[in-house]
């Protein structure tokens, strides 16, 4: 099958790895499944979130002073910590096409005209430095997409993204028990806390507080859903129709 492609077989660290025709070695090696690093431990509580906190407060605490969306800026720092930030694999239709129902989640995501062309949006998302977008955030910081393509439509220029039903899914309500209770004591016992910590910790904890998707990407969650909306943390565990 790979020989209809067209490409190449390449011996990379003793395991051979397939690269297509005009593809990087970067990505023909993320593609094959044979390179993949182990994702970091999951912070999945609140004890565990705080040591992380400690060991990185001044830079976090940066991000609280000088950011203009610290919402999105937090995520899109924990998502370097979990290695959520490569690039999503780009498939040809008729690759797209054949990938089965059974192993994948088909979802769409609208673009329309902004400070950039819908166009240049399209491209960002499939091939630059993750941004998780500029849109509203109704049920968090994400990539927003939709399993109906005619409500996707309404948005503009739709692209097809394929999620890998493997993917670590979390659904929105779970989510927000889970963050609920990772902060109900620290939301009663405020100035316990600040004097045992200080501001800086103190500050990042009142952000995560109040950002539902940090607590998400920080529990090695790659997707976030509600009813139909699938809200994509990590891009690099998809595909997307070229």
């Amino acid at each position: 099958m790979t020989n209809d492609i067209g490409g190449v077989w390449r011996t990379i660290g003793g395991r051979k790895v397939f690269i297509k025709t005009g593809q990087n070695l970067a990505d023909a090696m993320r593609e094959s499944g044979k390179f993949k690093k182990q994702k970091p431990e999951s912070l999945n509580t609140f004890e565990k979130q705080i040591e992380y906190i400690k060991e990185h407060q001044d830079e976090l605490y940066n991000i609280i002073e000088t950011s203009e969306n610290i919402d999105k800026e937090l995520c899109l720092k924990f998502q370097e910590r979990n290695q959520f930030n490569a690039k999503p694999a780009v498939l040809n239709s008729e690759e797209f096409e054949k990938l089965s129902s059974k192993d994948y989640i088909k979802v769409y995501r609208g673009y329309h005209d902004g400070r950039k062309s819908a166009d240049e949006y399209i491209k960002d998302f499939k091939y630059s430095k993750n941004s998780y977008g500029t849109g509203g955030t109704q049920y968090g910081v994400g990539h927003y997409t939709i399993t109906d393509k005619e409500s996707a439509l309404r948005y503009g220029k739709v692209i097809e993204i394929a999620i890998p039903r493997k993917a670590n899914i979390i659904e929105y309500d779970d989510l927000i028990n889970s963050h609920y209770r990772n902060f109900e004591k620290y939301n009663d016992n405020l100035e316990a806390y600040y004097n045992k910590y200080g501001e800086k910790v103190t500050s990042v904890l009142d952000a995560i507080n109040n950002n539902e998707s940090a607590t998400a990407i920080l529990g090695n969650y790659d997707v976030v859903k509600k009813d139909d909306i699938y809200i994509i943390l990590n891009r690099g565990i998809i595909k997307v129709k070229e």
